[in-house]
């Protein structure tokens, strides 16, 4: 294994290990937040309304809240750890990097797509903010793509001793 440590990688890995940590912070305090403060009667009764009103995202969202929050603290559990193999710069975490990164990059494009469907008849103002957001999602994903594979030389997939990492 190389000796010589990319900066980038070090960098990239403790921006990602600070921001799951608050990600984790975040989610499990909406959660605990939304079950205290919203009974589920209250969640389905507001899905129920959006139904009657035609937006059917909004009662998904609604009906499923609890289980998204909980769904996205795993999700950032899990890349939090990635972010820790990143620094320590074991091949498995680099190959779920660049897969998650891959699906988030094919994701925002696709939200990009549909929001021209959907909002082609509301304000450009909110249409352009859209396509930025989604936009340097796109950018820094492709972003986090270029930099694990320019310094894939720098991961192992076997330590000195033989064994996986």
């Amino acid at each position: 294994m190389n000796d010589k440590k990319s900066s980038s990688i070090t960098v990239l890995a403790w921006l990602g290990i600070a921001l799951f940590s608050c990600c984790i912070v975040t989610f499990v305090g909406q959660l605990t937040l939304l079950t205290a403060a919203f009974p589920k009667s209250e969640m389905m009764r507001a899905a129920n309304d959006a139904v009657r009103k035609g937006d059917y995202f909004s009662s998904w969202v609604f009906a499923n809240a609890n289980s998204i929050l909980l769904a996205s603290s795993l999700l950032a559990m899990m890349l939090l750890g990635v972010f820790i193999g990143i620094l320590q710069r074991k091949n498995w975490a680099r190959l779920m990097l660049l897969g998650s990164s891959a699906a988030l990059s094919a994701a925002s494009l696709w939200a990009i797509c549909e929001s021209h469907m959907f909002l082609r008849n509301h304000a450009l103002q909110f249409q352009v903010g859209f396509d930025l957001f989604f936009g340097f999602i796109v950018v820094g994903s492709l972003l986090v793509i270029k930099i694990l594979v320019d310094a894939r030389y720098e991961f192992s997939s076997m330590s000195e001793s033989g064994k996986v990492n």
